[in-house]
């Protein structure tokens, strides 16, 4: 005769690991009523997820079977099991609130034993393409703001202009530029922020370039939030806007907040790129993360194809928790950076961050460039 055990679940998921992209990751460690650990046997399961609470209406249902490991753990991913209620790709996140209920399968009872974490049901949601055990984090308190509504200068009280070559002679990556405080390489017309690189001799700091463009720091920083930025790129071979970040606690000649709050250098600090468009890729564009981890040639990489980014305006947004940073362009997401291991090496960003604007020139822009221009509507930052 087959002997009979009864379940308990002491560790049902970790909310640590439990965000994926295919559905919901969960973990367990099955133990008998002796304490002792179920090892090498199946275990069925059954998730339910259901609207508005935990006695609500049924969405979806499945049944999974999966075999502890030699100490007595499962892991598997709720939303790949054989459902017979509603199909997991299916379900309207956007409908209501949705909990999730867990059940086993006592073999000693005949019966589903309800094991929730929570006796009125798990919450769950799905944010920005990921799955995870909790309520959307949400921004909606706009803190910080430019509508650019003004004409002429910038507005000083919000945005620094940085010029200072950071060597005395060029500024980083190549770049041939030199940015300048003029109107003529920044300002605002028509409800929105011109940064307008320029082919012309240009002399400052004892060094002369063949062009201009401008450089803005945001005079506000912050941790934890929404950027919004909506823009129209330039075009050309050669050209390479940015909508960026970095710490505030960065040493860098001349940046708003170095000579304040300077502490570490460049990648210490950590960078966010929202978005960067090379003219030599036209239309692609990209975000980016530079930790000590990875720098430079960063792997820690994605981008999308906008078809129109020089010919009309798009949204660039970065959703940045405690957690993760998620970026996306018109509420597409095209890249989550989520590194297991958060560490100073890994995740240099649980401290403030400021907005950077600004036109490149690479060495490879065309001799018969002229101008062209980034053009800005707005930079809004929720919290």
């Amino acid at each position: 005769m087959k002997k009979a055990f009864t379940l308990l679940f002491f560790l049902h998921y970790f909310l640590l690991s439990a965000q994926t992209t295919q559905g919901f990751s969960y973990q367990s460690t099955v133990r008998n009523s002796n304490n002792q650990l179920v090892t090498n046997q199946h275990v069925k399961h059954r998730f339910t997820i259901r609207i508005n609470s935990n006695n609500g209406t049924t969405v979806y249902r499945e049944t999974q079977n999966p075999l502890t490991d030699n100490g007595g753990n499962i892991s598997l991913t709720i939303g790949t099991g054989t459902a017979d209620v509603g199909t997991f790709s299916q379900i309207n996140w956007s409908q209501g609130t949705h909990y999730m209920g867990i059940e086993f399968f006592s073999g000693s009872t005949c019966q589903w034993i309800d094991v929730s974490m929570n006796t009125g049901g798990q919450l769950v949601s799905y944010c920005n393409g990921t799955y995870i055990w909790n309520a959307c984090q949400t921004f909606d308190n706009l803190v910080w703001s430019d509508e650019f509504n003004g004409s002429g200068t910038i507005n000083s009280s919000k945005w620094a202009h940085q010029t200072q070559l950071p060597d005395g002679v060029n500024w980083y990556n190549g770049e041939i530029q030199h940015y300048t405080n003029r109107q003529i390489n920044s300002f605002e017309n028509n409800g929105a922020l011109s940064i307008v690189a320029k082919k012309e001799t240009f002399t400052d700091q004892g060094q002369t370039k063949q062009y201009t463009s401008a450089r803005l720091n945001s005079k506000f920083a912050f941790k934890y939030g929404r950027v919004e930025v909506r823009a129209k790129l330039p075009s050309g071979t050669g050209t390479w806007p940015a909508i960026w970040m970095l710490g505030k606690n960065i040493i860098e000649p001349g940046s708003f907040w170095s000579s304040t709050y300077g502490t570490v250098n460049w990648p210490y600090c950590g960078e966010v790129d929202i978005m960067e468009h090379w003219g030599s890729n036209q239309n692609y564009v990209q975000s980016a993360m530079h930790t000590p981890s990875s720098y430079g040639g960063t792997v820690n990489l994605g981008g999308q194809v906008i078809s129109t980014a020089s010919s009309q305006f798009h949204i660039y947004t970065l959703d940045w928790t405690a957690e993760k940073m998620v970026f996306s362009v018109d509420g597409i997401v095209h890249y989550t950076y989520n590194p297991t291991t958060k560490n100073a090496s890994t995740w240099p960003f649980d401290a403030e961050q400021y907005v950077l604007l600004n036109v490149a020139l690479q060495s490879s822009i065309s001799q018969s460039f002229t101008e062209c221009a980034m053009e800005v509507d707005y930079v809004r930052i929720y919290q």
